[in-house]
């Protein structure tokens, strides 16, 4: 699901940003390194040789007071990142949800359309018999138009179930990644 790989790197990059916060608590060393060359006059004037000159300097600084700065950005990250895992489990469970939601719905539907057609059957066969029995005069034309209504009726019904069942079966598919 892209919903829940979104929240998982989402939760990776607030692990980072944890770890930047972190690092902010780390000495910083600076390094800087020269060279120079004087001109003859003006050496002579110093030392009386001229020549070259090479100088170096490492700087380290460590802040031991921010008023808060570095601490509570830390401790921001870290609210953070807890946020960002919350949310990817909530994603997860919230897939794990959808997911099985459709698949019941589809062997609801699968369900539904097998008995829809075992009742279409069952009434098929029952106006065969209702038929037979109008021409030998014992039920109306009425009852008869009555179960060809409930069989249509019926038919309709398993048709609805199909589509409703192929709809979930979808979406089953397109949650899982794979058949069903």
């Amino acid at each position: 699901n892209y919903g829940l790989r979104a929240s998982l790197h989402d939760l990776r990059a607030a692990e980072k940003n944890v770890w930047r916060e972190l690092l902010r608590f780390t000495p910083v060393v600076t390094a800087e390194f020269g060279a120079s060359h004087s001109a003859p006059a003006f050496d002579l004037l110093d030392s009386g040789t001229p020549g070259d000159a090479r100088y170096g300097a490492l700087t380290l600084s460590m802040p031991l007071f921010t008023g808060g700065e570095r601490y509570f950005g830390y401790k921001a990250a870290k609210s953070a990142a807890l946020s960002a895992g919350y949310g990817a489990a909530a994603k997860r469970e919230a897939v794990v949800l959808d997911t099985v939601n459709a698949y019941l719905q589809h062997v609801y539907a699968a369900t539904a359309t097998r008995l829809y057609g075992d009742d279409a059957k069952r009434l098929g066969g029952l106006l065969t018999a209702m038929k037979a029995q109008r021409a030998g005069g014992f039920v109306s034309g009425a009852d008869v138009a009555e179960v060809e209504r409930e069989l249509a009726g019926r038919r309709q019904l398993r048709v609805e179930a199909q589509a409703q069942a192929a709809k979930a079966r979808d979406q089953v598919e397109g949650f899982a990644g794979q058949q069903v």
